[in-house]
């Protein structure tokens, strides 16, 4: 018997197909794309899908197959239904291979069509509708927003879909405030074209004044984003108690504006009828984009005058009619009492005068001629620093007080304040862009100019020891603007009066040169304007005794008479500021008058009777001011001086006459020749100084010069900046030091620093860097001193004592050393001179009660109307004696920190 034969055994399934990788990774529907893997070979049952994900699948026509690769062709866009990520697989008999992503590229960047809404808040939703969007999910997709200029900003997505993408507007601080944004949306095959988006932004009111107030008066209401008038209501809410103890009325009632503009609102608080009650109250302002935030106000009761009482003056009697008329006789009972006193006080002395009633003045003035800065002294008698006063309208604190801010035009000097640099770079680039021959071509050169002389950003050294607002400004300079220290020293050489050559970087082109010339004058010119620089005769300012001194001189017909001041503390300039000083001489020859000759003057004027507060009224009846009362003045017996100033003020007060004098030229002394006076009786009396019949202390003489009138030509009021230095000078007893405590310095950006702050931040980061003592380390801890902040400054006095002479007393700067690093602390400002190794202060300037010195900008107008900008100092006195809490040799615990 045959046994049967085996079967074959079946042949092995097919591998399963592995793709691992494809390129490109994306592309347009038709673009021919590699699939590379291990896939066996091709048969009639072997396809390649691009598949959307979670969606359908379309065939791909594949060129060649091969075990390890394959060459397929992307079906057309029409057939998928929009761009966006794909999965592709491979399908064989043997299974599909795992997908790898495709991103399928619309045939046309996407095209946007219209927002909605296109105008609202930060935070909201709103749509863009267009074409070619793409699915949702596509890598690169976005939506940005962007102020036209600055960087793109990424909205958040609601939702996306081919033809529509819901979006959350991002906040004001990110986009740079309110205003017209350009919306995109962006994909990997191009973005769309613009569309524009206004932000809004809901009214801010930052503060109210006054902030306390009373009914139907004026208010200024200041914030930001009020918007038109046309748009915005100011109203003021007050809530007040319902029917029940539970509930609460609210009223609303909108102020009567008088002024409105994007920052500030003044306006007109209700009457207290329509509030109905005072007192705490709320103002809100509503603008197109809806209703800001809510800001406190106090609206006090303003007390109302019902009725009136007349005030008579009544005697003590049962019948009113008698008391009123004994009352208005003002009787004396002890008549002959008056009469003896008069007599004592010899009121009744004849003394057969008239009262003025014209007055002829002679005299000339003189202009300010020549002036020298610096300290006055016997040892300073030369003329060889002394330089003419600059002609025009030129206010004398400006021409004492004045800081060098920009340094000589030599061509090799600039200046470092960096936010005046970025300034003046950007105003080049707009005078620039007036003289070229095409106009078109300024952003080209701004270019150029950024990329040959940009501002730089801040250092690693810098970002760790300024304040966060100045670093802002320079991050925000860095890349944008010109550095306009480096323009200063390089355009001077195309100046007129330096042969106009044009510096080689950046390059100009031809045809612009001629222009470009006319904008370097131009720019230097605006220098010229924009501060009141120094008269090349130096600096008034006296470190050693941290005020300022100066000379003045001018030609009388008399001779040359110099007024210096040696003790000017910055705070007013004025007639009382100087004295004459017969030593002196500031005439470049001393054989030779300096300036312009005296111009005599001679007018009639009419005297006035003085006047002052608290002056005993000449009626009778008439009440007297009550808020200066001269019979509270408390004086002792040996208080002379006092009691004659009270006696004068009281008594002889209306017997003493003024002249005004006006219309002398300010800048000149006034020197008085004659004064000749006429009474009422005809008679004429030539009036003499004073000086010429008593000797001793006199008020109002320029030292010892009766005769002279110095009319100053001094700024009637200046607007001062906030400090951009601040040093305050005290004595420290228990140290046996004097300490200069630099509070604010000013920073590289122009902006003031707080030094307080940075030490503050510093101490932190070095606490928390600082490593913690080992395990069963001692709780205490030797230290061989106390850690003194960085900003404090020491002093230490310093005798000298030259031969013949009597010695000095001089608080010379010295220096502590970092515990950190061990290097030497230096002050960083400019009224402790960072820049001299050598700063030494007369012992006296530091009394017990200390010094404060500031640094600030001043503006002020001058009697022509010319404007005036300078950098002065300023000398006040100080609060009282402080101390550092230095110790040496010092045991502690080992939590406790200080700084």
């Amino acid at each position: 018997m045959n046994a049967t034969p085996e079967p074959p055994p079946p042949p092995p399934p097919p591998p399963t197909p592995v793709l691992a990788s494809l390129a490109p990774q994306s592309g347009k529907g038709g673009a021919s794309v590699r699939l590379t893997g291990t896939f066996g070979g091709a048969t009639p049952q072997s396809y390649v899908y691009f598949r959307v994900p979670g969606g359908a699948s379309v065939e791909g026509t594949v060129t060649t197959w091969t075990n390890t690769s394959i060459e397929v062709t992307v079906p057309p866009l029409a057939t998928i239904g929009s761009g966006g990520p794909l999965d592709v697989v491979v399908e064989t008999p043997g299974g599909t291979s795992a997908p790898v992503a495709f991103v399928l590229h619309e045939d046309a960047p996407p095209t946007a069509g219209a927002l909605a809404p296109a105008a609202e808040l930060e935070r909201s939703q709103t749509t863009i509708t267009g074409q070619g969007f793409g699915r949702p999910g596509t890598p690169g997709s976005a939506l940005t927003l962007a102020t036209r200029g600055t960087t793109p900003v990424e909205a958040r997505i609601v939702s996306w879909t081919p033809t529509a993408v819901t979006a959350t507007v991002p906040g004001l601080a990110a986009l740079g405030g309110a205003g017209f944004k350009e919306v995109v949306v962006r994909t990997p095959w191009g973005q769309s074209e613009p569309v524009l988006f206004e932000l809004g932004e809901l009214p801010v009111i930052e503060s109210i004044g006054p902030p306390s107030t009373s009914p139907e008066t004026t208010i200024d209401i200041n914030g930001h984003a009020f918007g038109p008038r046309e748009e915005g209501r100011a109203e003021i809410v007050a809530v007040y108690e319902g029917e029940d103890a539970e509930s609460t009325d609210t009223v609303a009632l909108e102020l009567t504006v008088l002024d409105w503009n994007d920052h500030l609102i003044t306006a007109r608080v209700p009457s207290l009828r329509e509030m109905r009650a005072s007192g705490v109250k709320q103002v809100q302002i509503t603008s197109r984009w809806g209703t800001g935030e809510q800001h406190q106000l106090v609206v006090g009761d303003r007390g109302s005058i019902t009725a009136w009482t007349r005030l008579e003056v009544h005697a003590r009697d049962d019948d009113l009619d008698a008391g009123l008329q004994r009352g208005l006789q003002a009787a004396v009972y002890d008549a002959r009492w008056l009469l003896g006193r008069q007599w004592q006080m010899r009121e009744f002395d004849g003394e057969d005068a008239g009262s003025p009633i014209l007055a002829q003045v002679r005299g000339e003035t003189s202009r300010i001629a020549r002036w020298r800065p610096g300290p006055v002294s016997a040892s300073v008698s030369t003329s060889a620093s002394a330089a003419d006063v600059p002609s025009g309208h030129v206010p004398l604190e400006t021409l004492v007080e004045h800081e060098r801010i920009l340094p000589p035009r030599d061509g090799t000097s600039t200046f470092d304040d960096r936010r005046l640099a970025a300034e003046s770079g950007l105003h080049w680039l707009r005078l620039l862009s007036r003289h070229l021959s095409r106009p078109e071509d300024a952003d080209k050169y701004r270019r150029r100019y950024v990329q040959w002389a940009g501002m730089r950003p801040p250092t690693e050294q810098e970002r760790r020891t300024l304040d966060a607002g100045t670093l802002r400004h320079l991050d925000l300079a860095a890349g944008r603007a010109p550095d306009g220290a480096l323009l200063y020293r390089d355009l001077q050489q195309a100046l007129p009066a330096n042969g106009g050559r044009i510096p080689d970087k950046p390059p100009i082109d031809g045809n612009d040169r001629d222009g470009f010339r006319q904008a370097v004058v131009e720019w230097f010119a605006w220098w010229d304007e924009l501060f009141t620089q120094a008269t090349g005769a130096g600096d008034s300012w006296t470190p050693s005794r941290m005020e300022y001194g100066f000379t003045l001189s001018t030609e009388t017909s008399a001779g040359e008479v110099a007024l210096s001041a040696p003790e000017y503390d910055g705070r007013r300039l004025d007639w009382y500021s100087v004295s004459v000083d017969d030593g002196d001489s500031l005439r470049a020859d001393a054989a030779e008058p300096t300036g312009a000759p005296p111009a005599p003057f001679e007018r009639g004027l009419v005297p006035v009777p003085v006047s002052f507060p608290g002056m005993p009224a000449p009626r009778f009846w008439e009440i007297e001011d009550a808020a200066v009362d001269f019979g509270a003045v408390h004086a002792g017996p040996t208080d002379l001086m006092r009691l004659l100033f009270v006696e004068f003020a009281t008594v002889f007060g209306n017997d003493w006459f003024t002249i005004p004098l006006d219309g002398i030229p300010v800048g000149t002394l006034c020197r008085i020749e004659s004064l000749t006076v006429t009474d009422t009786f005809g008679r004429q009396t030539d009036v003499t100084p004073l000086a010429d019949s008593v000797d001793g202390f006199r008020m109002f003489d320029l030292g010892g010069r009766p005769d002279l009138l110095f009319a100053a030509d001094a700024l009637p009021s200046t607007i001062e900046s906030p400090p951009l230095e601040e040093v305050v000078l005290i004595r420290d007893e228990p140290a046996n030091l004097v300490w200069g405590i630099e509070r604010v310095i000013a920073g590289p950006a122009g902006r003031p620093v707080d030094r307080v702050e940075t030490w503050h931040r510093r101490a932190e980061e070095l606490a928390a860097a600082q490593t913690p003592p080992p395990p069963g380390a001692p709780d205490l801890a030797y230290r061989l001193a106390t850690t003194m902040p960085d900003y404090w400054i020491p002093f230490v006095l310093k005798v000298e004592e030259p031969d013949g002479q009597p010695p000095s007393r001089w608080l010379a700067r010295a220096s502590l050393r970092d515990q950190q690093t061990g290097e030497l602390i230096q002050p960083l400002g400019e009224l402790l001179e960072h820049r001299s190794p050598r700063l030494r202060l007369y012992d006296e300037v530091v009394a017990r009660e200390g010094v404060q010195v500031r640094r600030t900008w001043q503006y002020g107008r001058g009697p022509d109307g010319s404007t005036h900008l300078w950098r002065s100092r300023r000398r006040d006195t100080g609060r009282s004696e402080g101390s550092s809490g230095l110790r040496f040799d010092v045991v502690e615990r080992r939590n406790v920190t200080r700084g």
